[in-house]
């Protein structure tokens, strides 16, 4: 088949068809025609949606996006509002926008002075240069659609825009159409080249060769369309949206970003290129370096000049993000943090590398996707799937991996922010991947200890004193760190008691605990609390329920039919021990028995003993990390009621 490339042209077509669908009235998108089906547990419809992207050259492509999209109710509101980010190596241009009434006829037009524009980071950012593009409707009469249509040019591409089927749960799609072209002469190895990776294996990527005019000027499309898909409903214990839902991710195998050469035909490829960024930006200053060599001079191991040096970077600078132009994605040099004291966690990481090379310790750059609850980067699909750096220093004895934005946590602890997921660890000559240590059962630990003294009128006195590890220190390190009046609210809003007084509490903290000769941090809290009529008086007798911490909340999940897979994200353990002081002239009328539940997803047991002029009640918890099919749905709702009915006994106390 031989066409002219003219006739071809993308853009064209695309913006042939956008102006069909945007002249005068037509069509009019009636709520009345959307299909009944799609309606059902649905805040939005996407009524339809045309995505084009075209790579034209290793630096240069254009993404065209149209969509309609209607409203249902103020809880999809936000599904109405266009946001499209750009920066310096992008523009976005064409903006158009409408609104219709739920009968279809237009209500508006968007005007040029309608359009927003913002920096996107407004928290910790020093600076960036991302910006979004913004249209809020300002509509309310529900149902209502908008349409929406612009164009973006890119003048340097590292990652090219995956497709999203579902962009938020409760969203119905009437018709989605994703269409990408690169100019790669039909050559698997033409630098225009890109490879694709469908998530879930019922995609079906069509792909089409076609020729130009002549040898030189045929492209490759790849498609993919979908049409009548009901909206996706939330379930807690569940992976991502992008992860339950279809996603296509593609990435060029070359590339030039801000004049540097890359590619992702391999792992190493990509770190490559992220050692080109950094070269040459470890230099530090000769005071700089004698200091170094004074500080580590007296340490005999890798591990001790490690610490010493991470505590000096500690204490001498401080995070802030920075992300403007290549600085994205290179880090500041080290002489420019050593003087400036702060950079982000490219510039942190490269600056803490620079230390330890002049005290004569390798380290190595390391990428990673962090955050407390995300998944495992595509190992088989190399691409642009980080957000953050920290460093990884080889020893004979095992590997260090040090957090340089933490200000606080001890040297070698990563938390939930890093723990457990593949990263790429690029070395002097090779980048490959590694994993991260894994906080489990034995390191994510409650342990509590309450003594409660009951009062003649049913009010108890209660001192609680817990330490906390793994995840649990990382919960409660902002509360550690907060001011004396924020710890008092975190706590009267955490403790899930009925009328509490708070009458005193002290948090510490452990920073040198360790566990198998590995960091391990623990946090202390001691605290004091009066809660009224904790025993409920009847008659001669008082009722006290033994476990005074349990909130009961997943109790409330229902489904009835689970779509899911159950996912459990960490592995964790509490132990608690109350001992329940009895006053004098009451004696135990009734102890509950013994119970022990224990299934896949985790163990739970209670015992209740009565000792002499006291009841102590010990409650143990184990929770399994793992993935479990949607068929197991019942059993692990069953399991969480049970420990929910487990966690509600009580004993009696007469007169």
């Amino acid at each position: 088949m031989t066409i002219s490339r003219k006739s071809l042209f993308p853009a064209l077509l695309f913006l042939l068809l956008v102006t069909q669908l945007w002249a005068g009235n037509k069509p009019q998108y009636a709520v009345s025609a959307i299909p009944k089906e799609l309606l059902t547990g649905a805040n939005a419809v996407l009524r339809t949606k045309e995505v084009v992207f075209e790579r034209k050259s290793v630096k240069r492509a254009t993404l065209n996006i149209h969509y309609v999209m209607t409203v249902l109710n103020k809880a999809g509101k936000n599904n109405g509002v266009f946001v499209q980010a750009y920066n310096r190596f992008s523009t976005i241009t064409q903006i158009r926008g409408t609104v219709y009434n739920k009968e279809g006829k237009k209500i508006k037009t968007i005007k040029q002075d309608d359009i927003g524009d913002m920096v996107a980071d407004l928290g910790a950012s020093l600076y960036t240069d991302t910006r979004l593009k913004y249209i809020d409707p300002d509509y309310d009469h529900y149902p209502y659609t908008v349409e929406y249509s612009c164009q973006i040019d890119y003048s340097s591409l590292l990652n090219i825009p995956s497709w999203h089927v579902y962009e938020s749960y409760k969203l119905a799609i009437q018709e989605e159409h994703f269409k990408l072209i690169t100019h790669d002469n039909n050559q698997p190895d033409s630098p225009l080249a890109i490879r694709y990776y469908p998530n879930d294996k019922s995609i079906n990527i069509k792909k089409e060769m076609i020729n130009g005019s002549d040898a030189k000027n045929a492209i490759t499309i790849y498609s993919y369309s979908v049409k009548n898909l009901k909206a996706v409903q939330d379930e807690i214990f569940s992976k991502s949206l992008s992860q339950c839902t279809p996603v296509v991710y593609f990435a060029p195998v070359k590339f030039v970003v801000a004049g540097f050469n890359g590619g992702f035909e391999t792992w190493d490829d990509f770190g490559n290129f992220i050692r080109l960024l950094n070269h040459k930006r470890d230099a530090l200053p000769e005071e700089t370096r004698v200091k170094i060599a004074q500080m580590t001079a007296a340490d005999t191991s890798i591990h001790e000049k490690v610490e010493t040096l991470y505590q000096y970077m500690q204490d001498k600078v401080h995070y802030i993000s920075i992300s403007k132009g290549i600085q994205g994605w290179q880090p500041m040099p080290a002489a420019k943090v050593d003087e400036l004291n702060y950079g982000d966690c490219k510039a942190l990481t490269n600056y803490m590398k620079s230390l330890l090379e002049a005290a004569g310790v390798k380290s190595y750059y390391t990428l990673v996707y962090a955050g407390t609850n995300v998944s495992d980067i595509r190992t088989t699909f190399p691409s642009n799937q980080f957000n953050h750096a920290i460093l990884c220093v080889p020893d004979k004895k095992d590997t260090l991996w040090l957090e340089c934005t933490n200000q606080h946590i001890p040297c070698g602890y990563l938390g939930d922010f890093t723990d457990d997921r593949d990263v790429l660890v690029v070395s002097d000559f090779y980048s490959f991947l590694a994993h991260t240590p894994v906080y489990g059962p034995k390191q994510n630990v409650k342990n509590r200890k309450t003594d409660v003294t009951i009062q003649p009128d049913g009010t108890c006195n209660m001192d609680i004193h817990t330490s906390y590890s793994g995840i649990f220190y990382d919960e409660n390190l902002p509360l550690l760190l907060t001011n004396d009046e924020k710890k008092k609210q975190a706590l009267l809003s955490t403790l899930h008691l009925p009328t509490i007084q708070l009458k005193r509490y002290n948090f510490r903290e452990d920073k040198g605990h360790t566990q198998d000769h590995k960091p391990l941090p623990l946090i202390h809290a001691d605290i004091k609390i009066t809660a009224a009529h904790y025993a409920t008086g009847i008659g001669n007798l008082f009722i006290i329920k033994l476990y005074p911490f349990s909130t009961n909340n997943s109790t409330n999940i229902r489904y009835h039919q689970r779509h899911n897979d159950i996912v459990i994200r960490r592995g964790y353990s509490v132990s608690d021990t109350i001992v329940f002081h009895i006053p004098v002239g009451m004696t135990v009328a009734k102890l509950p028995v013994p119970k022990k539940l224990t299934t896949k997803f985790g163990d739970y047991s209670y015992s209740v003993t009565k000792q002499s002029d006291s009841v102590v009640y010990v409650r143990k918890l184990r929770i399994n990390k793992g993935e479990y099919p949607p068929s197991d749905n019942q059993d692990f709702l069953a399991f969480l009621r049970q420990k929910a009915d487990m966690d509600n006994v009580k004993f009696v106390l007469s007169y």
